[in-house]
């Protein structure tokens, strides 16, 4: 696990602000130390500017730890995103030129500010605040050993009104993918069908369900004491270096046919994103991969997912307002089980996707994609019908996991190497340099 570490007290030392130490006392070679120097100096590069991107996932919002796996982290986002703005020739950009003329076009919200006052006032007193996804400010199942605030997503945010059709598209913040493009991909129902049996299925016979997620992230399930709330993939070790796989039982062979599905699901929901994701946003992603060596969610033919390293899932479940530090963007959708007409093709509302520190919601339906900042304050409501089972999945990208979970020294040494070794950061660099002299 990452350490934080408190500076000592004295003269301002180089070498000891590039090579910051954890709490606990570690012994860090010469050799060591040199390459923090090194890897602070190239980290000085110059940044790209904020309104260059779509999207724009602030890297400045990381882990206040001064340990090496903090730092680790840092470096690599901030090579990443170097690299991403020296992507400026070629036909891969040209493409990424008509990407970003796609995205623009897709219609853009407005809201007021009054909401945002109101929730931090709420956030102010150290509560769970949660919301409903009916006009009543009452959830199913809260819990009883600690006082909350629930409120109502419809009546006490602004609903955004989304043309499903067209989507919607708020730069830095979310993308609803538009309807045509998601069809092209998810048309079939038996596809739903099948989505929904692999979940049940991987609910039933998960080990080790993961529903207690700390202090600050609170899931509520409605139904049931046995339903699980459950995260697979990639993720960082609780009690060692390092991060592993954590499969819940899902590359069983009895559970082969579920892992099929959600593999189809996963690389479904992954080719659709894709094409709605700033091409500078996927050159980022594609290096801190390359450097940091972070794998995507093993999948049911011996591949890897691509944008995401895990994914979290619950049946009919909800969750109080937070942030998740990771390292990309996140990805939502509901897999209902009802698929009638009400819900395949008039667009029943199944919850809302709250932004309550912006003051407003957004309504989820059926093949609804959401590509969101998770760095914003965000929560899912609960059901607007109770009578309507669904599981919500969210896939993401830790930034634990970019990090490696590990504060050993020697990992900068290995880092460097790989930083000196990467093309695309050295024409980085020469680009800066030629912009620098411009």
């Amino acid at each position: 696990m990452l350490t934080r570490s408190k500076a000592k007290e004295g003269p301002p030392n180089e070498e000891a602000a590039a090579a910051p130490k954890s709490r606990k006392k570690q012994k860090v070679s010469r050799d060591d130390r040199a390459v923090a120097v090194a890897l602070a100096n190239l980290r000085k590069a110059p940044l790209p500017n904020k309104d260059q991107f779509a999207y724009e996932l602030n890297f400045s919002q990381e882990y206040k730890s001064n340990s090496i796996g903090g730092h680790i982290s840092r470096t690599v986002k901030g090579f990443a995103q170097a690299v991403a703005s020296s992507k400026k020739k070629g036909p891969k950009f040209k493409r990424a030129k008509a990407k970003r003329k796609k995205t623009c076009a897709i219609p853009r919200p407005s809201f007021t500010k009054q909401a945002c006052d109101h929730f931090l006032k709420m956030a102010a007193e150290g509560h769970p605040i949660f919301y409903s996804g009916t006009e009543e400010r009452d959830c199913p199942r809260l819990p009883k050993n600690r006082k909350t605030i629930v409120c109502s997503a419809p009546k006490d945010l602004k609903v955004l009104e989304v043309d499903p059709e067209k989507g919607l598209h708020m730069p830095g913040v979310f993308t609803v993918v538009p309807q045509a493009a998601v069809q092209e991909v998810f048309w079939s129902k038996e596809h739903f069908s099948q989505f929904y049996s692999a979940l049940d299925q991987l609910k039933d016979q998960s080990k080790n369900p993961s529903t207690p997620r700390g202090k600050t992230r609170i899931p509520i399930l409605e139904d049931s004491e046995g339903t699980k709330y459950i995260t697979v993939g990639t993720a960082p070790c609780r009690n060692k270096k390092g991060c592993n796989n954590q499969m819940r039982g899902l590359d069983l062979p009895e559970n082969e046919a579920a892992y099929e599905s959600i593999s189809r699901l996963i690389r479904m929901t992954e080719a659709v994103a894709k094409g709605w994701i700033d091409y500078e946003a996927l050159v980022a992603l594609g290096v801190m991969k390359d450097l940091a060596d972070v794998e995507g969610m093993p999948l049911h033919d011996g591949k890897k997912s691509k944008l995401c390293a895990a994914f979290a899932m619950g049946k009919n479940c909800y969750l109080n307002a937070h942030t998740d530090v990771d390292a990309f963007l996140s990805i939502n959708m509901a897999i209902p089980k009802d698929l009638s007409d009400d819900v395949w093709k008039d667009g029943a509302i199944l919850n809302y996707w709250c932004f309550p520190a912006l003051g407003f919601c957004i309504p989820l339906r059926c093949r609804d994609i959401l590509i969101f900042n998770p760095l914003e304050s965000h929560c899912i409501s609960s059901r607007c019908n109770d009578q309507r089972d669904e599981y919500n999945v969210t896939m993401y990208l830790k930034t634990a996991v970019v990090g490696g979970n590990d504060n050993s020294p020697g990992r900068l040494t290995t880092l460097a190497e790989k930083i000196q070794g990467n093309k695309d950061i050295q024409e980085a660099k020469e680009f800066e340099e030629k912009a620098l002299e411009k």
